[in-house]
């Protein structure tokens, strides 16, 4: 599920974005259908590179599950260790 998040940001980021940063961190990644699929895998795949986030979902108990995941994921991402 790892390579097929990080194929789908690689995918997402264009090639001259990628070539001229090697960072995404303080970039603003907005993201609809944040609360499940592959959406879920792109908030947390952005939040590991250390962009900020604006999420949405219908499904707000989904969505704030994955708030909280990101969140995790953003402080591990920044060697927080997270939890």
């Amino acid at each position: 599920a790892a390579a097929a998040a990080a194929a789908a940001v690689a995918a997402v980021v264009p090639v001259r974005a990628r070539r001229r940063r090697e960072s995404l961190s303080g970039e603003l990644v907005v993201i609809t259908g944040a609360g499940g699929g592959i959406g879920r895998h792109l908030a947390l795949e952005f939040a590991r590179a250390g962009a900020r986030l604006a999420l949405w979902d219908i499904r707000a108990e989904a969505l704030e599950a994955v708030r909280r995941e990101a969140l995790r994921e953003a402080r591990r991402g920044a060697g927080g260790g997270g939890g």
